[in-house]
């Protein structure tokens, strides 16, 4: 199962010409730190698109790492109770191999599905 963030649905393009690299490091392991950097347009950008996941549910923009590569970014709102069906299936978000998900039943979001 996993859900739908809408990818396709009002994208921002941003490139490193106009809006800089936006670089989002996620958790190596458990309790291990994450961090996002990046240009103030590209994370105004990123401010906008949280701003529209508090209001309608989802949203997404196309952001870029330093090196000129693009990627989707997905936001997503979900006020559903932690311990209620979704947060506890939610796949975890952990990069290190003794710590990724292995659940076959996890939910991940579409754009990250493996």
């Amino acid at each position: 199962m996993s859900i739908d963030i809408q990818p396709n649905e009002e994208v921002v393009t941003s490139t490193s010409e106009t809006k800089g690299p936006l670089h989002v490091y996620g958790q190596f392991s458990r309790r291990g730190p994450a961090a996002i950097i990046g240009s103030r347009a590209a994370l105004m950008e990123l401010r906008e698109a949280i701003d529209k996941a508090l209001q309608t549910g989802a949203a997404s923009l196309s952001a870029c790492v330093a090196d000129g590569e693009t990627y989707t970014l997905g936001v997503q709102c979900d006020d559903s109770p932690t311990t209620g069906q979704t947060w506890p299936l939610r796949a975890v978000p952990y990069s290190a191999s003794y710590a990724e998900e292995t659940r076959a039943d996890a939910i991940w979001p579409d754009v990250l599905s493996p």
